[in-house]
C-alpha cells in the first residue's frame, strides 16, 4: 500500500490504543469553551433538582431580639400565699426569642421533584453530545493535519527532484546538449513543485491550529496517517453495537420532563396547605408563662384564569418535545447511516486513488531507468516525478478521509469516548 510513496502506516488499532495521540487530543477536547459551558449549564440544572428537593423539606424559622426600653412597666399582685408576685409586661432589657417549623403540603411541589431530575439528566446528555460533536469536529482536523503534513513531506521532496533536475538542465545547456526550452521548463516545474509544497505547509499549518482549538493545548508533532481497513461491517451488523447517540437521550430526557410536567400541571388548581409549630420564649410575658407553644394550619388556594390556560402551554411543551424526540431519532439513525455509506465510499476511492498512484510511482521509475539510459529526456523524467506527486496527493486525500470517516462511525457507536 503506497510503498513506494514513503508514507508511514501504521495499524488500525493503534491510534485506538490507549496513549496513542488521538485518544489524548478526544479527552482534551472537554477543556473546550463548548464544553465547559455544556457543563456548566449541566451543573445548574442538577442545582435546581436539589432545590426542587429542599424546597420540599420542611422549614425551619428562629428569631431573636433584643430591645432597651426607658422605663420598665411591671404590676405586683398577691400570690395568694402572703406574699406577692411581679409580673412584667415591659422590662428594661427586653429579650424575645421564637424557634418553629413550617411543612407545606403543596402536591405540585413534590411532584416537581422527578421532574427536575429528569431535566439535569437532560442536561448531562447535552454535555455528552456537544463532546461528542466538538469530537467529530476535532477528528476531521486531526486526519486533515496528517494528511497536509505527509502531502507536505512528499512536496518537499518532489520539488528537491524538481531542483536537482533544473541544476541538470541548466548544466546541459551550458554543454550546449539542451535548448533554452528545456530549461524554461525545468523552472516551470520547479517554481509549480515550490507552490505545492508552499499549499501544503499551509494547509498542515491550517489543520493544526484547528487540533489545537478543539483540544485547547497546542502539539508538538502531526499524527501520521493510520491504515485503512479493507471492508466494515454491514450497517445492522454494528447498529445493534452501538448505543444510544447523546442527543437522542437528551430529547428522550427532555420529553419525559415536559410529559411529566403537562401530567402534573392540574396541582395548580389545589390549595397548599401549612401546618405549623412553634415556640416562644419572652421575658414580657406580662400574666402569662415566660415560654409557650402554638400550631397553626392556614390553607392558601388562588383560582384563576392563568393557571387554567398554563395546563394548555405545558400540554403544546409536551407535544413539542415529543416532535423533537422523533426527529432527534430520525437524525440520529440516517447520521450513522450516512456515516457508513461516507466510509464505504471513502474506502473504494482511496482504493482507486493508492492503484493510481502506485500505478504513477511505476511510471516514474520507468522514465528515471529510461533516462539512465538515454531514451528518455530530463524533461520526460521531472513531468512523471510531478505526475506522480499529484497521484500520491490524492491518495494521501483520500486516505485522511477514509480514516475520519471509520473514526466518525466510532464515535457515533461511543467506542471513543
Amino acid at each position: 500500500m503506497l510503498a513506494p510513496l514513503g508514507i508511514v502506516w501504521m495499524g488500525w488499532a493503534a491510534w485506538a490504543a490507549p496513549g496513542d495521540g488521538l485518544e489524548t487530543a478526544l479527552l482534551a477536547v472537554s477543556a473546550t469553551p463548548e464544553v465547559l459551558a455544556a457543563a456548566a449549564q449541566a451543573d445548574r440544572a442538577a442545582a435546581d433538582a436539589l432545590v426542587a428537593r429542599l424546597d420540599a423539606l420542611p422549614s425551619f424559622d428562629v428569631s431573636g431580639a433584643y430591645r432597651r426600653n426607658q422605663y420598665e412597666v411591671a404590676v405586683a399582685f398577691p400570690d395568694g400565699a402572703g406574699g406577692t408576685e411581679e409580673a412584667v409586661f415591659t422590662p428594661l432589657d427586653q429579650l424575645d426569642l421564637s424557634a418553629g417549623v413550617t411543612v407545606a403540603l403543596d402536591v405540585g411541589r413534590w411532584l416537581n421533584i422527578p421532574t427536575a431530575a429528569l431535566r439535569a439528566e437532560a442536561a448531562d446528555a447535552r454535555v455528552d453530545a456537544v463532546t461528542l460533536q466538538a469530537r467529530r469536529t476535532l477528528v476531521g482536523a486531526w486526519f486533515r493535519w496528517a494528511a497536509a503534513s505527509a502531502l507536505s513531506e512528499a512536496a518537499d521532496a518532489s520539488r528537491a527532484a524538481s531542483e536537482r533536475e533544473l541544476a541538470d538542465a541548466v548544466a546541459r545547456q551550458a554543454a550546449g546538449r539542451a535548448t533554452a526550452a528545456e530549461v524554461g521548463a525545468a523552472e516551470a516545474l520547479v517554481a509549480r513543485a515550490a507552490a505545492d509544497a508552499a499549499a501544503a505547509s499551509r494547509a498542515s499549518t491550517t489543520a493544526a491550529r484547528a487540533v489545537a482549538r478543539w483540544t485547547a493545548r497546542p502539539w508538538d508533532a502531526a499524527p501520521s496517517l493510520p491504515e485503512v481497513p479493507a471492508t466494515t461491517p454491514p450497517l445492522e451488523a454494528w447498529e445493534k453495537l452501538g448505543g444510544e447517540v447523546p442527543a437522542v437521550e437528551a430529547a428522550s430526557a427532555d420529553a419525559a420532563a415536559a410529559s411529566r410536567s403537562a401530567g402534573t400541571a392540574w396541582t395548580v388548581l389545589l390549595p397548599t396547605v401549612r401546618v405549623g409549630a412553634n415556640e416562644r420564649v419572652t421575658n414580657a410575658a406580662g400574666f402569662g408563662p415566660s415560654a409557650f407553644a402554638s400550631a397553626s394550619v392556614s390553607v392558601d388556594w388562588s383560582l384563576g384564569a392563568a393557571p387554567v390556560a398554563g395546563l394548555r402551554a405545558r400540554r403544546a411543551d409536551a407535544a413539542t418535545a415529543e416532535a423533537l424526540l422523533a426527529q432527534a431519532r430520525l437524525d440520529a439513525a440516517l447520521e450513522r447511516a450516512d456515516a457508513l455509506d461516507r466510509l464505504i465510499a471513502d474506502r473504494a476511492r482511496y482504493q482507486a486513488a493508492a492503484a493510481e498512484a502506485r500505478a504513477a510511482a511505476l511510471r516514474w521509475r520507468d522514465a528515471e531507468q529510461q533516462r539512465a539510459v538515454g531514451t528518455a529526456t530530463p524533461l520526460a523524467t521531472a513531468q512523471a516525478a510531478q505526475r506522480h506527486l499529484v497521484a500520491q496527493a490524492a491518495a494521501i486525500g483520500a486516505q485522511a478521509d477514509a480514516a475520519a470517516a471509520e473514526a466518525d462511525r466510532r464515535l457515533l457507536l461511543g467506542w471513543l469516548r
